[in-house]
């Protein structure tokens, strides 16, 4: 299932849709009705499964169903669907879904009247997003299987090497350290504050800025050492990274475009244990503030 459905799904069930009924509960709009059929009050069970349009979406998408006889709440009717639909046919009903809700944006948003037509388009990209989704877990998967992303314990033939390290205190309070060495001396140690809203993002926006010092230094042979297995394994894949955390999905795409571009570069997971310098640097520059860069021991 694409990660978006997947997040969608968790809205719907936890009634963090801006339905017409929740609007006009919530600050009197004083139209609570179906944004697609005008007529049933637009919750989430009426848009997405008791709605006349929504029923011949059902009829229409790729496991025909009969919504009229679902007869529980949206969570039921969704784990009804659940239970009774083989897991690797699940992501479809995740997809109709979504292809109604788009069909209701475009005609509340842009004044769009639904059609079936337009729902079918709605549903085909979100079913080709679904298979590259699938396809890309599955090379992931196959990945790690066979070993093929590359470990610290694995001889490094790069002339440099950079271990880099993010800390995340919060909000958007987050710091990065990196070192770098090459042929066993010190080149640089940096520490920066740095603005992230995730661990992740602090990592990712870390790799960016230790690559930034990396080609600045004229170095074009450098293998990078991170202990988050998350980010190693987005940047060394071979599709886009797009099953990310979104905050940190900038970042990484912008890293994984610049590992394609330069194949002299190695991602590699590390332990914490092994990073400690790094770490270091990263929570000095969150907690001081301070963007601090070095080239001599000792780094702090």
């Amino acid at each position: 299932m694409a990660p978006r459905v997947r997040l969608f799904l968790w809205r719907v069930v936890h009634d963090g849709l801006p339905l017409a009924a929740t609007l006009d509960r919530r600050i009197n709009t004083g139209s609570p009705y179906c944004s697609v059929c005008s007529q049933g009050v637009e919750d989430p069970n009426h848009l997405l499964f008791m709605c006349d349009f929504a029923r011949r979406c059902w009829l229409l998408g790729p496991i025909p169903i009969r919504t009229d006889r679902l007869t529980g709440s949206v969570k039921e009717n969704l784990e009804y669907l659940a239970s009774a639909t083989p897991e690797e046919d699940w992501s479809s009903i995740g997809n109709v879904i979504w292809a109604i809700w788009r069909v209701r944006n475009a005609r509340t948003y842009q004044g769009i009247a639904p059609t079936h037509e337009q729902f079918l388009g709605f549903l085909t990209g979100i079913q080709e997003e679904t298979r590259l989704a699938q396809a890309m877990d599955k090379g992931r998967k196959m990945r790690e299987e066979n070993s093929n992303l590359r470990d610290a314990q694995q001889e490094v033939t790069t002339d440099s090497s950079c271990y880099v390290d993010g800390s995340w205190g919060g909000g958007w309070m987050g710091g990065m350290g990196y070192v770098i060495i090459k042929g066993g001396t010190l080149l640089q140690y940096g520490a920066a504050p740095t603005n992230a809203s995730s661990p992740l993002q602090a990592e990712a926006g870390a790799l960016k800025e230790a690559v930034k010092q990396v080609v600045s230094l004229g170095l074009h042979s450098c293998t990078f050492f991170s202990d988050s297995l998350t980010l190693v394994q987005a940047v060394s894949q071979y599709q886009p990274p797009i099953d990310v955390d979104w905050k940190a999905y900038g970042e990484i795409h912008q890293m994984w475009l610049a590992a394609k571009r330069n194949r002299e570069w190695v991602f590699c997971h590390i332990n914490r244990d092994q990073n400690v310098i790094a770490d270091k640097l990263a929570k000095l520059g969150r907690i001081e503030g301070d963007r601090i860069v070095g080239h001599r021991y000792p780094i702090y």
